[in-house]
């Protein structure tokens, strides 16, 4: 091994750029470079040990070859402050008919194989004419045999053999490890003008199950995952699935300052890291494929990235305020945390589109994931939650104005959800029953089923919520005849001298008209839990009404004794006589408390 130091500006391979004699050209030199350096070695099968970049030191690439810079097991590239990584420009990438890879083999223990420092700067220009600059195309019809499929359009010149591309099963909540897989091109056929269609050739065996082209009205995409630049571990798996037995150990340390934008990458794949991005300001990043890796991007500030998050253990993993526009596929959590990221691709295919994380701005759609939405604090959601197991599993204060469409469970539970989309074709549209905390949503003119739209709200009264526990009669536990029931949960100042009243309103107004003559009152409640029966003093329903042929006196009467026993529906009744037509008003309150125990209320009244 020789160390060999920059003298002047020159190729790589010539003797007169470096100050040692010779150039590097042996297994685990060291260059370090403080000049224009141009690489010009090709794909050299020499492995490299360190590299370093300094202040005034650029280590520039060719745009019309080929190129490849493979590291030992413990070569690292750094970029110091003022010292630059390049290939071509915006206007004059890397081109399409060539490569550039960047290759760090997996080492005995985990390293940093790529240091970014303050003031250092990456701009890594590549093609997308090298895929046709056409990234996705739709499966045309359904593909279970045979290595040949067929996808819309003509794409006859577009793709071509050697290229990668993934594709998932686009079936109800498929499971993001068993229903997706990446193929190889092996060749392209000519375009069926007819049938607006073109035959692709797999290098793999076929895949032995079915490929869905059109499920509930979605249809199944191909993506190309082929970059002519890439960033990786050559030895990590194409593999959907390949991060669980994790070995890569190579991590891209980002130390840019807040006040720098000094990385820009375009259309390039980072394969195989422990961590593709490691923390950082202000990467610009443009068509990137991340697959394959443990992390895609670990925390950070300020990212802006356009492409794809495939086959990630988690895609993003914290970090603040980063611009994404990119789908998320695959992933075991497609965004783990985080806070106010803004996100403009969809989710298909994840166990968890989103994990955590707090303010995320999304205009996303969650698609056959296992979970669309697992948790998290204050999303605001445009996007439709379509073929999930969970559209969403928990979380609280989400804002959501997307629809909730043909999903095992469109909300399965949760705090506070503000909704204002439509439940169309669900198994359960809100399974609220089994959460504790019913008070989960509030549904602001949904549709639900093609019935009438909802236009419910919560309120909240004596500090007390009366939660929504179900939408239709699907939903309920226990089952109401009606369409919607609430759980009333007392506080524990309720006693005979502290009465918690319980408003109603606005699912049923508290006032209503009713005819002179003899009426009964009637709500179904649901004790659950109390030690002794709930009694007329325990809880209580109080009717005002006209008692007399001329003037407004009014009359208030209770319902008499009665024993409300719990886990099944009883009648909480007052029986009055008002001497004329006009309003009656009535309430229901708690006098009594105990930890642990509530009703649920059938808020629809009787009145007979």
């Amino acid at each position: 091994m020789a160390t060999y130091n920059s003298a002047q500006d020159g190729n790589f391979s010539a003797d007169a750029t470096w100050t040692e004699s010779g150039h590097p050209n042996a297994n685990d030199d060291v260059a370090i470079i403080a000049h224009a350096v141009d690489y010009d070695i090709g794909d050299s099968s020499i492995t490299w040990n360190n590299v370093t970049i300094n202040s005034g030191g650029i280590l520039d690439f060719p745009i019309n070859s080929d190129s490849s810079i493979v590291f030992n097991t413990t070569g690292i590239l750094t970029i110091n402050d003022g010292g630059k990584l390049s290939c071509g420009s915006e206007a004059n990438p890397l081109g399409k008919a060539y490569k550039l890879n960047f290759y760090w083999p997996q080492g005995t223990t985990n390293r940093d194989t790529l240091v970014l420092n303050d003031g250092g700067e990456i701009a890594l220009y590549g093609d997308p004419g090298y895929y046709g600059s056409e990234k996705y195309a739709d499966l045309d019809s359904d593909w279970s045999a045979g290595q040949t499929l067929y996808i819309a359009g003509d794409f006859s010149s577009k793709w071509q053999a050697g290229q990668k591309f993934y594709i998932h099963q686009n079936i109800l909540y498929s499971s993001y490890l068993t229903d997706a897989n990446i193929f190889t091109i092996a060749s392209v056929g000519g375009y069926d003008s007819g049938n607006d269609r073109t035959p692709i050739t797999i290098s793999e065996s076929a895949p032995g199950v079915t490929f869905t082209s059109i499920c509930e009205g979605f249809q199944s995409q191909l993506i190309m995952v082929s970059r002519n630049i890439e960033l990786a571990d050559p030895g990590s798996s194409w593999d959907i699935g390949s991060f669980i037995s994790y070995a890569e150990r190579i991590s891209f340390d980002n130390n840019q300052g807040a006040s720098n934008n000094l990385i820009d990458i375009r259309e390039a794949v980072f394969r195989g890291w422990d961590y593709a991005i490691d923390g950082g300001y202000n990467f610009l990043g443009d068509n990137l494929i991340f697959i394959s890796n443990s992390r895609g991007i670990y925390s950070g500030t300020n990212h802006q990235i356009t492409g794809d998050f495939i086959s990630n253990y988690r895609g993003i993993d914290s970090g603040t305020n980063h611009q994404i526009t990119s789908d998320f596929i695959s992933n075991y959590r497609g965004i783990d945390s985080g806070t106010n990221h803004q996100i403009t691709g969809d989710f298909i295919s994840n166990s968890r589109g989103i994990d955590s994380g707090t303010n995320h701005q999304i205009t996303s759609d969650f698609i056959s994931n296992y979970n669309g939405i697992y948790s998290g604090t204050n999303h605001q959601i445009t996007g439709d939650f379509i073929s999930n197991y969970n559209g969403i599993y928990s979380g609280t204060n989400h804002q959501i104005t997307g629809d909730f469409i043909s999903n095992s469970r469109g909300i399965d539970s949760g705090t506070n959800h503000q909704i204002t989309g439509d439940f169309l074709d669900n198994t359960t549209n809100v399974n609220l029953a089994s959460n504790g905390n019913k008070y989960s949503a509030i549904l602001e003119d949904c549709l639900m089923e093609s019935t009438d739209r909802q236009p419910i709200r919560i309120y909240e009264s004596a500090g007390n919520w009366l939660p929504l526990v179900s939408g239709d009669t699907n939903w309920q536990t226990p089952t109401s005849s009606n369409d919607w029931i609430l759980e009333a949960i007392p506080n524990s100042y309720c006693k005979d001298s502290y009465c918690n009243q319980l408003e109603l309103s606005p699912l049923n107004p508290m006032g209503q008209y009713v005819t002179s003559g003899s009426k009964t009152l009637t709500y179904k409640i649901y004790p659950v839990g109390w030690t002794t029966a709930l009694d007329n003093d325990d809880i209580v329903l109080e009717v005002q009404y006209l008692d007399s042929a001329s003037g407004i006196t009014r009359t208030t009467i209770l319902n008499t004794t009665t024993i409300y026993d719990n886990n099944a529906w009883r009648d909480l009744s007052v029986t009055f006589n008002p001497s004329q037509g006009g309003i009656i008003y009535f309430q229901v309150y708690f006098k009594k408390y105990e930890s642990g125990c509530y009703i649920v209320i059938d808020p629809e009244p009787v009145i007979a």
